[in-house]
């Protein structure tokens, strides 16, 4: 969605105050967001960039099925394969691993 674009010095302010990182790992954070591929124009989710943070299993689980269930419907889309066409689907998503 376009209310996760944040600018890379938006990203660092955030994690900045709601992580409470030092200022060697701000530096660190603004090196690797510079050579990682991570544009202005970058999308996170508003857990980890509003204030207070909110990396609640719940709030997680929404963002998870927002990406993954949107991505989903782009491909058959695109694609025009019918979900019934379909028997297993297999996702990985690495930051959001709950236990069942």
């Amino acid at each position: 969605p376009e209310d996760w674009a944040v600018s890379t010095e938006r990203f660092v302010d955030c994690a900045s105050k709601n992580f409470k990182i030092c200022q060697d790992t701000v530096e660190f954070t603004k090196r690797v967001l510079a050579t990682s591929g991570i544009g202005e124009n970058t999308y996170f989710p508003p857990g980890i960039l509003n204030s207070p943070y909110d990396l609640s299993y719940k709030k997680t689980r929404e963002e998870a099925e927002l990406i993954m269930f949107s991505c989903v419907d782009q491909l058959l889309k695109s694609t025009g394969v019918k979900p019934s066409q379909i028997d297993i689907l297999v996702v990985n998503c690495s930051l959001f691993n709950p236990t069942p």
